[in-house]
């Protein structure tokens, strides 16, 4: 809300920086009283005319532009006030014109352009108090003692508003002053001085004088009940500088309520629009905040699931380890079986020691692939949790993006027209903002009250195209983790059914097993059964072996595996609770206080400021009219050393 309040202040730059010619030139043609004086002893010398029964304030006259004059010491105590008026009037091409004047009155009249010019002296009060303070070294000084002196100087021009009027605020009656902008203006000898600084103003050198010029706007933080500490504006002109031999020439206060008056009051209502996106952009964060949540508790659901994979995958492990090890047993065994009928007899007790093993080892085995079937089962409905919350999000993402650059192309908006409102007419985007500003800050200098301005208003832009551009990686990042969701829910669909097989056929091994181990029992009863049956169990277990090392194999590889991917799943949950903490924390601090900001105070300093605008274009004093356009010149006296 600052920039919005900071409007004026521009304002008031601008009319610094087109006030310093004016200023050098007003010191150029001699100070002020005396070029009133010229102008009386001139018009003393000619024969006016002079017309007892004519009046300026004919109906027909049209008070043009007044300048009034305001003679002070180098303290700021006022000695005189002159006014300065020029009075266009319908003129008759032959007619004889003539004007009244009273004693105090100098009319020149120019019958040609049918334009009177006058000036008077006038005791009406003027609309604000100048004061002037001087310190050396840090120490008070008066004006006369610090000519000739040398050191560090400061000179303070404080303004003091005169004249007030009574307006309504809330159903409130308040006291509200006109306001003014001061500028004062003054040419240093860079003989004399160096170092030059001003407060709220511009110091321009051109190599053998510097011209130092500052503004104010006195009363008019207490009229917009502007909090300092949201906008502090200046008060006073304050300028310091080292000093050698101190003496300087006159110094010129202008006042002037023209930049108030030319305020297009219907561009306040832009309050409007930028409540209106204020909405779209808390709306904005509200969705990005559940789609925040979503990815973190779908994540959070994997994360559980997976010690449920590694158990299952683990103990798969170790029964394929047994089976691949029972198989390579049983092989030989086999073999060693169809050797021979003479060692039979011996190697059948070995071979039901064996079986026995085996029918253990098949029990293990089956018991194993259950648990590893189990598991798997809840894998995948994880896996299907999981590629279904992404999918959910994903569908936002869009929605996001849309919203967040509508938020960006506002506050552009919003940002161009306060350059417009400043005099500077170009329309900010996403690319060319941040040259822009930049370009804008270098012309006018970082250090200055302007550059500082526009250097806090690219930073709000810039602090906001990194959330904008975070947002549209983050909901790349969705869109693709949303991809990888479903090919591990079809992975682990289709190892639910590979493992719900090989649980099938460990029930047929086991089987298998059992009928072997009390086949063992029977097998002295008979060697020429074992013979035979020792050679198709040499076949089968020759079979049996290669299967179950491939088995242990491909299990080994998927249980090596199963670590890291239990880190990347740990890794991805860190990252989506990082991201929702830290969007609740942006919501929090940031989004939600802007919000009551723009909802809050600025309703009031609009209206204030409404008020302020009508006050002063209502203003009116020295009996000019309120067509008059008005200014005030302050010239203070020169300190010199005595000669």
């Amino acid at each position: 809300m600052k920039s919005r309040y900071k409007k004026i202040m521009a304002l008031g730059l601008c009319a610094v920086f087109a006030s310093l010619s004016a200023v050098a030139g007003l010191h150029a043609n001699g100070s002020l009283e005396a070029k009133a004086t010229e102008i009386n002893q001139e018009t003393d010398s000619e024969e006016t005319g002079v017309d007892e029964t004519e009046d300026t304030n004919d109906e027909d006259s049209t008070s043009d532009n007044g300048m009034i004059y305001v003679i002070a010491d180098a303290d700021g105590n006022t000695r005189e006030v002159i006014l300065s008026n020029l009075v266009k009037e319908s003129v008759e091409e032959d007619s004889d014109s003539s004007y009244k004047m009273d004693q105090n009155d100098i009319k020149v009249l120019d019958t040609d352009d049918n334009e009177i010019a006058y000036s008077k002296d006038i005791e009406e009060e003027i609309p604000v108090d100048l004061a002037v303070s001087y310190t050396l070294d840090g120490q008070s000084i008066s004006a006369d003692e610090l000519a000739g002196k040398s050191g560090h100087v400061t000179i303070r021009y404080d303004y003091t508003p005169l004249k007030y009027e009574t307006v309504t605020i809330d159903g409130k009656k308040e006291e509200m002053a006109v306001p003014f902008m001061m500028l004062t203006g003054m040419i240093l000898d860079d003989d004399n001085f160096t170092n030059v600084e001003v407060s709220n103003g511009k110091v321009i050198d051109d190599g053998s004088r510097t011209i130092a010029v500052g503004f104010a706007l006195p009363g008019m933080s207490d009229d917009l009940n502007l909090d300092s500490d949201t906008l502090e504006l200046p008060e006073y002109v304050e300028i310091s500088a080292d000093v050698t031999d101190f003496e300087m020439s006159n110094v010129v206060t202008m006042a002037s309520n023209e930049i108030f008056n030319e305020v297009d009051e219907d561009k306040l209502d832009d309050v409007d629009e930028l409540s209106d996106a204020m909405e779209a952009l808390t709306d904005g964060m509200d969705k990005l905040l559940d789609g925040s949540s979503a990815l973190y508790d779908g994540v959070g659901t994997l994360l559980d699931k997976s010690d449920l994979l590694i158990d299952g995958v683990d103990k798969l492990t170790g029964g394929s380890k047994e089976l691949s090890e029972g198989a390579k047993t049983l092989a030989n065994g086999a073999d060693d079986l169809a050797d021979g009928a003479a060692k039979v007899d011996a190697g059948a007790s070995d071979l039901k020691k064996g079986a026995s093993k085996l029918s253990d080892g098949a029990d293990s085995l089956n018991a194993g692939i259950k648990e590893a079937y189990e598991g798997a089962g809840d894998l995948a409905d994880g896996a299907a949790q999981l590629d279904s919350g992404l999918s959910q999000l994903s569908g936002n993402s869009q929605a996001l993006n849309a919203g967040a650059k509508q938020v960006f192309d506002s506050l552009l908006s919003a940002a161009s027209s306060q350059l417009a409102q400043a005099g500077i007419t170009i329309t900010l985007t996403a690319d060319n903002y941040s040259d822009t500003l930049s370009y804008l800050i270098s012309q006018v200098g970082e250090s200055s009250q302007e550059g500082q301005t526009l250097a806090s208003l690219k930073s709000q832009l810039d602090a906001y195209n990194t959330f904008y551009q975070g947002l549209l990686s983050y909901t790349d990042g969705v869109d693709s983790a949303a991809d990888g969701a479903s090919s591990v829910s079809s992975g682990a669909a289709g190892l639910e059914g590979g493992l719900s097989k090989i649980y099938s056929g460990s029930d047929t091994l086991k089987d298998g097993v059992d009928a072997l181990y009390k086949g063992t029992k029977s097998l002295k009863s008979g060697t020429s059964q074992l013979s035979d049956g020792a050679d198709k169990l040499s076949e089968g277990a020759k079979t049996l072996s290669k299967g179950s090392k491939k088995l242990y194999s491909g299990i080994l590889k998927m249980d090596e595996s199963t670590p890291a991917l239990k880190k990347g799943i740990e890794k991805l949950y860190d990252g989506a609770m990082q991201l929702d903490e830290g969007l609740q924390k942006y919501n929090d601090e940031g989004i939600e206080k802007l919000d009551d900001e723009v909802s809050g105070n600025l309703v009031d300093v609009i209206t204030r400021v409404r008020a302020m605008i009508d006050i002063s274009q209502s203003y009116s004093a020295f009996s000019l009219g309120d067509d008059t356009s008005l200014s005030f010149i302050y010239e203070t006296d020169a300190i010199e050393t005595e000669e």
